[in-house]
């Protein structure tokens, strides 16, 4: 996983049950209630990379997510402006308990560059609680949180073993290359299904985790990303699959499957993945791995097993 992604799925993780990794602020009633959010704030906009809420007390937590060391005075400073009923309205949070409303802003950086967020945030004038992970565990600095559930959850450090969940594999600032495996891998699990064709709405919504959370503009993004990576694979690898554009009549650009290997004999088809998978990107392989989804090495694997176990039976 990139660093820039780290900080992003570290949070992801606290938020969503998961018996790998440490999932507190799941535990105290905290949901994901959008990812990349504008919110407009004295006729200018901020983005938050995560927003979280508590449904039982009201309590939103708006995430900047730090992958650099340097803090935008300006940036921070909005933060400090933004108000909580924009952020529900901005998220289409589903707000159902009577009672006021809270917002805090929440920095999460990766622990090499604490100090110098510290000190950023410092220049800027503002307080906000700061998670910092490391190669082991998260820790609370900076201000405190105003929910007392969380900083008691904070008090010590929530260890965990290996990277953070992917639940974001890809952003808007990944390559071409990395978004195209993606989404190979994705149509190559679409393949196994034995499937005649997907629309790329479709596709995009399969291949990105969490997607409705999206704001709508990193959404729109990263469909169109979606869509042109379909064009390139298809463009590629003609024989496997042909990628039909959007048309009067034909609302949303379609992959349809030419061939697949589900049809060949049980001992070729993972072969058959393979030169899909080489044609395809026309380089290696590489692992992009979303949480709760097979990657293409694992899906291949799979299949090899399959094969080994149609022969073994003959």
């Amino acid at each position: 996983m990139e660093d820039r992604l780290i900080p992003l799925n570290a949070f992801i993780g606290l938020c969503v049950p998961d018996h790998l990794w440490p999932s507190p602020l799941a535990q105290v009633g905290y949901t994901l209630a959008g990812i990349e959010v504008p919110v407009g704030v004295d006729d200018r906009t901020v983005v938050f990379d995560v927003i979280a809420f508590r449904q039982s007390q009201n309590r939103v937590l708006g995430v900047e997510a730090k992958s650099g060391r340097n803090v935008e005075t300006d940036q921070a400073q909005r933060y400090q402006s933004v108000q909580v009923d924009d952020v529900v309205r901005a998220a289409s949070i589903n707000v159902q308990q009577e009672g006021s409303r809270s917002l805090q802003t929440l920095y999460v950086c990766l622990a090499d560059h604490l100090d110098r967020i510290l000190v950023g945030l410092q220049n800027a004038g503002v307080d906000f609680p700061i998670v910092a992970v490391d190669n082991d565990a998260i820790r609370h600095a900076g201000g405190p949180f105003d929910d007392l559930d969380v900083q008691q959850v904070f008090d010590s450090p929530q260890v965990f073993v290996g990277a953070p969940p992917r639940y974001v594999a890809v952003d808007l600032e990944s390559t071409d290359e990395e978004i195209d495996s993606l989404v190979l891998a994705t149509l190559v699990e679409e393949l196994s299904h034995a499937r005649r064709l997907i629309e790329t709405p479709v596709l995009t919504a399969r291949a990105i985790t969490h997607l409705p959370l999206y704001g709508t503009a990193a959404r729109n993004q990263l469909e169109r990303r979606v869509d042109q990576a379909a064009k390139r694979i298809a463009a590629t690898d003609p024989d496997s699959f042909l990628y039909l554009p959007a048309t009067a009549t034909r609302h949303a650009s379609t992959v349809e499957f030419v061939r697949s290997p589900e049809g060949l004999d049980p001992r070729g088809r993972t072969q058959s993945y393979q030169a899909v998978a080489r044609a395809a990107t026309g380089r290696p392989r590489r692992r992009h791995q979303l949480a709760g989804q097979q990657s293409l090495d694992e899906l291949l694997a799979e299949l090899e097993k399959v094969s080994q176990d149609s022969e073994e039976e003959e």
